[in-house]
C-alpha cells in the first residue's frame, strides 16, 4: 500500500466520524428542542391556569362581596320594619292610656258634680 491510500483511508474515516458525531448530535439537538418546546407548553399551561385560578378567586370574592352587602340591606330593612312595628305598638298603647285618662277625668268630673 502506498502511502496516498492510506492517507485517503484516514481521511475517509475522519470524515465518516465526523458525519456519525453530527447525526448523532443532530438527534440529540432535535430531542433537546422537542423537550424545551414541552416545558414551554407545559410552563403556557400552568401559567393560564393560574391565571384561571385568579380570576375565578376574584369573581367569588366580588360575588360574595355582593352577597353581603344584600343581606346587611335586607337585615336593615327587616329591622326598620320591626321597629317601626313596635312604634306602632306604643302608640296605639299611648292612645288607649289617654283615652282612659280621659275617661277617668270624665268620670270623675261628673262625680264631683
Amino acid at each position: 500500500m502506498d502511502t496516498l491510500s492510506i492517507v485517503i483511508g484516514i481521511v475517509c474515516l475522519a470524515i465518516g466520524a465526523l458525519v456519525a458525531y453530527l447525526y448523532l448530535n443532530s438527534k440529540n439537538n432535535a430531542r433537546v428542542i422537542e423537550a424545551d418546546r414541552h416545558v414551554a407548553e407545559a410552563e403556557a399551561r400552568a401559567q393560564r391556569i393560574t391565571s384561571d385560578a385568579e380570576r375565578d378567586a376574584e369573581s367569588a370574592r366580588k360575588t360574595a362581596l355582593v352577597e353581603a352587602r344584600e343581606e346587611i340591606l335586607q337585615l336593615r330593612k327587616e329591622q326598620e320594619a320591626e321597629e317601626k312595628k313596635r312604634k306602632g305598638e306604643l302608640q296605639n298603647m299611648e292612645n288607649r292610656i289617654l283615652q282612659r285618662e280621659e275617661s277617668l277625668d270624665r268620670r270623675n268630673d261628673s262625680l264631683d258634680r
